[in-house]
């Protein structure tokens, strides 16, 4: 079910004061300004709300109001961008509470624009052991995630399964497919070869790895897939938290949606701003 969004004149949104010197708080909101852009112009906020629109019609008792709806299309929008700037800056809900607060510029993007009240949660118990799976593109971006509840099975069963949902999702073919020895199977490489997909599988046996790294391509793919190490890490220290404060493991599935969705939005951002500079910088030559 998709319901219409009431498209109400939106309130004039403050303007932020000019601070000068401070290099990071610039950085942080050029990023969170691209981030705005992304919400607005690629669909996430109007996706976001419609579906909880949907869900919220479907558990009225009756019809609501235009005033009521308005009031939840606000919230919504609210709700969604203090999730991605909560997971951005790596708080609880007492400690975003508190810089919200206090921050012109948090509550500038997250469209707060006369601050009543604001309140907060008390932290809980921190909860680990379960496995994840992350899948990323060539530039960083995190296409394919999955939390297990119970043990994961075997990484060579893990794959078609994550490529399948990338279809899925973006309706394209994947061109080359690289990981480490724990996906590599023969099953996999001659699956890989029928659907005309790159095998860039990491071989479970060392004579062949070294055989295959003499291939220009399969070398330059595995150099590439140390990367991704790198790419775990920035998930987890920089947008789940130290450690990942969520009790059970619906909430923690919950948190890492949000923490991989300001992930993308982070990356994308810095995609922006990087094309613009090549594009001053090639007009500058």
């Amino acid at each position: 079910m998709v319901c219409q969004i009431i498209p109400f004149p939106q309130e004039l949104r403050p303007q932020l004061p000019t601070i000068v010197g401070n290099v990071d708080y610039l950085t942080l909101r050029q990023r969170l300004e691209q981030i705005d852009v992304l919400l607005r112009r690629g669909g996430v906020e109007r996706d976001f709300v419609q579906r909880a629109l949907a869900s919220w019609k479907r558990a009225a008792s009756g019809e609501p109001t235009a005033r009521e709806q308005e009031k939840f299309q606000q919230r919504s929008r609210r709700a969604l961008r203090c999730m991605i700037l909560r997971t951005l800056l790596q708080e609880d809900y007492r400690g975003f509470s508190c810089q919200l607060a206090g921050n012109p510029l948090y509550q500038w993007f997250c469209l707060i624009d006369a601050l009543d009240q604001v309140r907060g949660k008390a932290g809980a118990e921190v909860e680990f052991g379960n496995t994840v799976l992350i899948g990323e593109n060539r530039q960083g971006l995190i296409l394919d995630y999955e939390l297990f509840r119970e043990s994961a099975p075997a990484d060579s069963q893990l794959l078609f399964g994550s490529l399948l949902r990338v279809w899925e999702a973006t309706g394209r073919h994947v061109g080359a497919v690289v990981t480490d020895r724990g996906f590599a199977s023969a099953s996999n490489s001659r699956t890989l070869k029928q659907g005309g997909t790159f095998d860039g599988l990491c071989p479970r046996q060392p004579a062949e790895l070294s055989r295959r790294m003499k291939g220009k391509t399969f070398a330059r793919l595995q150099r590439r897939r140390a990367q991704t190490e790198g790419r775990i890490g920035i998930l987890k220290q920089g947008f789940l938290g130290r450690p990942m404060r969520a009790k059970g493991f619906d909430h923690r599935e919950l948190a890492l949606a949000w923490g991989v969705l300001t992930h993308n939005l982070w990356m994308l951002a810095r995609m922006r701003k990087t094309a613009k500079q090549s594009r001053r910088l090639q007009k500058a030559a």
